[in-house]
């Protein structure tokens, strides 16, 4: 991020004068909107990830009790991508931290976020998953990851608690893979 953003500073002594002042706020701009979230980190220094925005009509109230349930196997709710494993690390009404892993031992380990903000009457999450091993494609992973914690019916979601969450949009950011349906495959035998 400041290497971008220090790229844009280089630069900007080459624009005519009157474009000075929209470059420079355009760049505070970027730097300003992309450090009000980050994803989780990985000590892997080429890793695969996936940054998504989403806009839910549903509560944040709402939402975090439906991702909570995902995640702790409420109702019996298991991953449709493979039956992965997600583990709680940390989680309120406004922030939910943990890790997801995936394949037979050594598992595949991901560290993911997720920022519920109100927005209206519904919610944005803001969700990282970011993959803890050297990776560069992931067929999606790391985007099944969040996504799974809060698609609803209408993206063949099942629900943990009996709230159906409907997503108004989303904004696959980051995500260099981002098929939605690579979330729903049955473990291999």
């Amino acid at each position: 991020l400041k290497l971008q953003f220090l790229y844009l500073i280089a630069f900007l002594p080459t624009f005519p004068t009157t474009m000075h002042g929209s470059m420079f706020a355009l760049a505070t701009l970027f730097v300003t909107a992309a450090a009000d979230f980050q994803c989780p980190g990985s000590s892997a220094w080429i890793h695969a990830k996936c940054q998504v925005t989403a806009h839910l009509a549903n509560n944040c109230t709402e939402v975090f009790t439906e991702v909570k349930g995902r995640i702790t196997g409420t109702g019996g709710w298991v991953d449709p991508h493979n039956k992965g494993i997600y583990a709680l690390t940390s989680g309120d009404a406004s922030k939910v931290a943990g890790t997801h892993k995936t394949g037979a031992a050594p598992h595949y380990e991901d560290k993911f976020t997720l920022v519920l903000t109100a927005e209206g009457q519904g919610c944005k999450v803001d969700a990282c998953s970011e993959s803890q091993v050297t990776s560069v494609l992931d067929y999606s992973t790391n985007y099944c990851n969040v996504h799974n914690l809060y698609c609803g019916s209408a993206d063949k979601c099942q629900s943990a608690t009996g709230v159906d969450l409907t997503v108004n949009g989303e904004d696959k950011g980051s995500c260099k893979q981002s098929d939605a349906s690579k979330c729903f495959i049955p473990p291999r035998q």
